[in-house]
C-alpha cells in the first residue's frame, strides 16, 4: 500500500513538470505521418530550402495611403531584415534604402515596381522561400485584400538545424510584429491585428489537448462517483474504485514519459489513452470490489450483523481468485486488441498501441493488488450501506442499480424472454446493428490541420481570416518534388507542372519551379480543402503522371493522407487476423468452447460497424454539429476509425468476458445452459449495466472538450460500449445462447484434450 503511495506520488511529480520536463512538454502535434514517400518529401524539403517558418501579422482597417502606414512597415521591416535569422521580409510596400546586404539583391528586383507592390509574395510551399509574385493585368497587390482595408506582413526565418534557435527567432520576430502592429494602432491607421504562425499552432493544439484533458477528468470522475455511490449505497466503496483509477492515471501518465523518450508522441495519444485507463480502473475495481461485497454476503450468517477479519480475509482470496481472474482476462483481451495497432506503420498508432498496452498493464495490476489491500484496510463501511442510502431517492435507485442483485430478478426475467422469442430477438437485434452501420458506407477519412481547433480559438480564426483576405499565403495543398537541378530536370518540373493542370481540382498554379541543393519543387493548389477527397484524388493522379526520368516526390498534407490510408489498407488483414486468432484462443481457454468465440468475435464485430455508422451519421453528416458544438468536417479523422475497432473490439470483449465467465462458471457447477445463462445474467447485469454506465459517463466527459478529435473519440466509445452493453450483450448473446443450448460448449476433441490440461478455470 505504501509502494502504491510513494509510486503514485512520484509519477504525478515526474509528469506534470515539479521534477524535470513535463510530459507535455514532449509532446508533438501536427498532421498524420508514416514513414513513406509523403514524409520523405517533406524531410528532403525541410533540408533543401533555404528558408524555414513564417510569421505573418495580419492588419485590419488600414489606412493604405496614409504615410504613417508606410513609414511604420519599412522601419520595422528594416530592423527585422538586420536579423541574422530572418531570410526575407514582404510587405505591401517596397522597402527603404540603404537596405542590409542580405537584401540588396532583392531591392534590384523590385526596384521599379509600382508603389504598394509586395517585396515578394510567396505561393509558399512548405520550407521555401516564397517566390516572386507575377503581376496580373490590371496589376493587384497579394498582400493587399480585394476589399483595400486590410493588408499582412509575412516574415520569413531562415532554416535551422537548432531547434532552440529557431524558437528564439520565432519570438523575436513575433514581438518586433506586435510592437510594429501596436505602434500602427496607436498612430490610428490601422485598427486590429492578428499575429499567426506554424509553431504556435501546434503550441496551441497541445495546450488544447491538455485542457481537454482536465474538462474530461472533470466531467468523469464527479459522474463516475455518482454512479458508484448508487451501485454501493456508500460513499466509502465509491470511492476504492476512484483511487484506484487515480493511481491507474498517474502510473500511466509516467509510462507515457518514458515512452515519450523513446518515439515520437503526438499530444492526441495522451488524451486517448488516459480516457480508456480510467475507463477500466473504474470499471476493474468496480467489479472487484461488487465481488468482495457478494462474497462477504454470502459468507455472513443472517443473523449476524458484522464481519470477521476472517470473513474478510476469505472474501478478498476468493475475489482474486474470481473476479481477479476475469479482470486479468479481461486486460489480456483488451492488450491483444491494442497490440494489433503497433503491427500498423503509422508512428501515431504504434505509439498509442505502446501507451495504451502500459496503461491496461496498470489497470489491471491496480485492480488485482491495490484495490484489494484498499478492501482489507477500509473494512466492515465497505459491506454496510452509509448515508446515501438514507435518501429515499438514493435508496429505491439503490435498490434498482444496487451491485448486490437478488437470487432473481429482473434479468433473470430479461432472460426467460430472450429464451422464449430468441428467434425474434435474434433477427430484430441484428437489423437494428445493420441500420445503425449503414452510414458506414459513406465513411470518409480527413487530416485537419488548423481545423484541428474548435472554431472559437483565437488562432484557427487568425489562420481563417488570413487566408481568406490573402488566399496567396495559403500554402499550396501539395507540393511536386523532383532529384537534380540540373537544366533537364527543371524541364521535366515545368512539364509536370503543366500536366498537373489537367488533373480534376487541380487550380492552374502560378508557383514556379523553384531549385536549391540538388532538388526542384513547385506547389499545387487544389479548388477543394487539402483534407477533401478531391485533393486526396490528386495525390495520386500528380504521382501517376509524375517524369519517368528522376526520382520524384509528392508531399503535403493530402499525400500524407494518402499514404496513412494505404499504409493501414496494408496491414489491415494482417493485424484482424493476429487480434481475431489471438482473441478466439484466449476465448477457448475460459470456456473450453469453439462456437462462443466464434459468436464473440462475429456480434463484436456488428457492434463495431454500427459504432462507426453513428459517428459518420454525427459528425461526417453533421447532425450533431449544433449539439457539440462543432464544424462538420469533410470526413472522420484519419486514425478514428482505426482507434474505435482497437479501443471498441477490446471494450466489448471486456464485457463478454464479465458475462461468459460467470456462465462458464454455473455451466462447470453442473447447471444446464438456460440456467447458467439466467443465472449469470442476473449475478453480472448489473455490474455490467454500471461499468457501461461508467464508461459512458467517462467517454462523454471527454467529448465534452473542444477538440473535434477528442469529440469524436469520446462519442464513439460511448456509443460503442452503450450499443454493446445493452442491445449485444443483454440480448442478442442471451439468445444465441439459448439458441445453440449445449451446443455453445461443443469443441472436437482434441481441442477438448487442450483445454483440459491448458484451460483456465477458478
Amino acid at each position: 500500500m505504501s509502494a502504491w503511495l510513494v509510486f503514485v506520488t512520484a509519477s504525478f511529480a515526474l509528469t506534470t513538470g515539479v521534477v524535470g520536463e513535463s510530459l507535455f512538454q514532449r509532446l508533438t502535434s501536427g498532421p498524420i505521418a508514416v514513414n513513406e514517400e509523403a514524409d520523405e518529401g517533406a524531410d528532403i524539403l525541410a533540408q533543401a530550402a533555404p528558408t524555414g517558418p513564417s510569421v505573418t501579422v495580419h492588419l485590419k482597417d488600414v489606412e493604405l495611403d496614409d504615410a504613417a502606414f508606410t513609414d511604420t512597415l519599412q522601419s520595422a521591416s528594416a530592423r527585422l531584415l538586420a536579423g541574422a535569422d530572418v531570410a526575407e521580409v514582404q510587405t505591401p510596400v517596397p522597402l527603404p534604402e540603404p537596405m542590409p546586404v542580405q537584401t540588396q539583391a532583392h531591392a534590384a528586383r523590385t526596384a521599379d515596381q509600382p508603389q504598394q507592390q509586395p517585396t515578394t509574395v510567396a505561393d509558399p510551399a512548405p520550407g521555401t522561400a516564397p517566390p516572386e509574385f507575377a503581376p496580373q493585368e490590371p496589376p493587384r497587390n497579394p498582400l493587399i485584400n480585394q476589399e483595400r482595408d486590410a493588408a499582412a506582413v509575412r516574415v520569413l526565418l531562415r532554416a535551422q538545424r537548432d531547434p532552440d534557435r529557431l524558437t528564439a527567432a520565432t519570438a523575436d520576430v513575433r514581438a518586433q510584429l506586435r510592437s510594429m502592429a501596436q505602434a500602427l494602432v496607436h498612430e490610428g491607421v490601422v485598427g486590429e491585428f492578428a499575429i499567426y504562425d506554424e509553431s504556435t499552432l501546434i503550441d496551441d493544439v497541445v495546450a488544447q489537448l491538455e485542457s481537454d484533458l482536465k474538462t474530461g477528468e472533470l466531467v468523469a470522475l464527479p459522474l463516475s462517483l455518482v454512479v458508484m455511490v448508487l451501485v454501493f449505497a456508500g460513499v466509502i466503496a465509491a470511492g476504492l474504485p476512484l483511487a484506484g483509477a487515480v493511481a491507474s492515471i498517474g502510473a500511466a501518465l509516467l509510462m507515457m514519459l518514458g515512452l515519450s523518450h523513446l518515439v515520437d508522441t503526438d499530444a492526441t495519444v495522451i488524451n486517448v489513452v488516459t480516457v480508456l485507463g480510467l475507463g477500466l480502473s473504474i470499471d476493474y475495481g468496480l467489479l472487484m470490489v461488487s465481488r468482495y461485497r457478494e462474497e462477504v454476503r454470502d459468507l455472513r450468517h443472517p443473523a449476524e450483523t458484522e464481519v470477521s477479519d476472517e470473513q474478510v480475509t476469505k472474501a478478498v482470496t476468493t475475489t482474486i481468485r474470481t473476479a481477479g481472474r476475469t479482470v486479468l482476462f479481461s486486460g489480456l483481451t483488451i492488450a491483444i486488441s491494442l497490440a494489433g495497432l503497433v503491427l500498423f506503420d503509422p508512428p501515431i498508432l504504434t505509439a498509442i498501441g505502446l501507451a495504451g498496452l502500459s496503461v491496461v498493464v496498470v489497470a489491471v495490476t491496480a485492480a488485482t493488488t491495490l484495490v484489494p489491500s484498499l478492501l482489507v484496510l477500509a473494512g466492515r463501511p465497505v459491506i454496510h450501506q452509509g448515508l446515501p442510502s438514507r435518501v429515499p431517492v438514493v435508496r429505491r435507485l439503490t435498490k434498482r442499480l444496487g451491485d448486490l442483485a437478488p437470487q432473481t430478478g429482473a434479468f433473470t426475467r430479461l432472460a426467460g424472454w430472450t429464451t422464449r422469442h430468441r428467434g425474434m430477438v435474434i433477427v430484430g437485434s441484428l437489423t437494428v446493428l445493420g441500420a445503425l452501420a449503414l452510414p458506414a458506407s459513406d465513411l470518409r477519412l480527413c487530416s485537419a490541420t488548423e481545423e484541428m481547433l474548435p472554431a472559437s480559438h483565437p488562432t484557427r480564426q487568425a489562420a481563417t481570416a488570413l487566408y481568406q483576405d490573402f488566399p496567396a499565403l495559403r500554402p499550396p495543398s501539395i507540393v511536386a518534388l523532383l532529384r537534380g537541378a540540373d537544366k533537364d530536370t527543371v524541364a521535366a518540373a515545368h512539364q509536370w507542372q503543366q500536366d498537373s493542370h489537367r488533373i480534376a481540382g487541380v487550380e492552374p498554379s502560378l508557383s514556379p519551379v523553384t531549385s536549391a541543393q540538388g532538388y526542384t519543387w513547385f506547389g499545387v493548389r487544389t479548388s477543394n480543402s487539402a483534407d477533401s477527397p478531391q485533393a486526396t484524388h490528386a495525390v495520386r493522379q500528380l504521382r501517376e503522371s509524375a517524369p519517368p526520368t528522376t526520382q520524384t516526390w509528392a508531399t503535403g498534407q493530402p499525400a500524407a493522407l494518402v499514404d496513412f490510408v494505404d499504409a493501414l489498407t496494408a496491414r489491415m488483414w494482417l493485424v484482424l487476423g493476429v487480434v481475431a486468432a489471438a482473441t478466439l484462443v484466449l476465448l477457448f481457454l475460459l470456456t473450453g468452447s469453439v462456437l462462443i468465440p466464434v459468436k464473440a468475435v462475429l456480434t463484436n464485430i456488428l457492434s463495431l460497424g454500427a459504432t462507426l455508422g453513428v459517428l459518420v451519421w454525427a459528425f461526417q453528416w453533421g447532425n450533431l454539429s449544433g449539439l457539440l458544438d462543432f464544424t462538420t468536417p469533410t470526413g472522420l479523422d484519419a486514425v478514428i476509425p482505426t482507434l474505435i475497432l482497437a479501443f471498441g473490439f477490446g471494450l466489448a470483449m471486456d464485457y463478454e468476458v464479465f458475462l461468459i465467465s460467470r456462465i462458464t462458471e454455473y455451466h462447470e457447477q453442473g447447471k444446464p445452459t438456460s440456467e447458467a445463462v439466467a443465472d449469470g445474467l442476473q449475478r453480472s447485469g448489473r455490474i455490467i449495466t454500471s461499468a457501461a454506465l461508467i464508461m459512458v459517463a467517462v467517454f462523454l466527459g471527454f467529448a465534452a472538450g473542444d477538440m473535434l478529435i477528442i469529440k469524436q473519440i469520446g462519442v464513439g466509445l460511448a456509443v460503442a460500449v452503450a450499443i454493446d452493453a445493452t442491445l449485444v450483450r443483454v440480448l442478442l448473446v442471451p439468445a444465441t445462447m439459448a439458441l445453440l443450448n449445449d451446443a455453445n460448449w461443443w469443441a472436437p476433441r482434441p481441442l477438448r484434450w487442450v483445454h483440459k490440461r491448458l484451460g483456465l478455470r477458478h
